[in-house]
């Protein structure tokens, strides 16, 4: 009984928390975004990807609202990948640890998070190919790194993903031992 409510206390705090860390992230990218355009200077020393940041800043004003909004995608997926984190521990605060509803906000979690992370690149060359719209120097630059901290996420983020998978096929078993018995 102590162990339920201790779960249950943790569970929700981590569930209010998510959904505290989703609303940051939307707030913080938006405020940078517009912040960009608006007084570039105040925020670029805080800013990592100053190449986009700056084409973003120097664009037109259809290109810079395509390009924001571009660049906005994967920072809106992985709010909304929180957000089914936020769901599983709302379904662990409710009793709900192994099922097949929680499992599969883990998963939703874990593959949003490895698809952003490998499409990260991607989404900010579009982003800059759209800031630079109907400028001369319009072209598509792609640069690919992968250094030792996103070989470390792409690790964590594939670690969620077959954790997910295996608690799913878990619990899919289970279900079925139930109905054999």
């Amino acid at each position: 009984m102590q162990n339920t409510r201790k779960i249950h206390a943790l569970s929700k705090l981590l569930e209010h928390g998510c959904l505290g860390i989703a609303v940051l992230l939307v707030g913080f990218q938006l405020y940078f975004t517009l912040m960009i355009k608006l007084n570039p200077a105040l925020i670029m020393p805080v800013v990592t990807e100053r190449a986009i940041a700056n084409t973003i800043a120097a664009a037109e004003p259809l290109g810079y609202w395509l390009a924001s909004l571009v660049f906005l995608l994967p920072t809106l997926a992985l709010a909304y990948g929180i957000w089914h984190l936020s769901r599983m521990f709302n379904a662990f605060a409710n009793g709900n640890y192994f099922t097949e509803q929680s499992v599969a906000h883990l998963l939703v979690f874990s593959f949003i998070g490895f698809a952003t992370q490998l499409l990260g690149p991607v989404v900010h060359a579009l982003a800059g190919l759209l800031g630079r719209l109907g400028k001369p120097e319009n072209f598509l630059e792609l640069n690919i790194t992968i250094d030792q901290e996103g070989i470390i996420q792409l690790i964590a983020w594939a670690t969620f993903f077959v954790v997910a998978w295996i608690m799913r096929e878990g619990t899919r078993l289970a279900k079925e031992n139930a109905e054999f018995i």
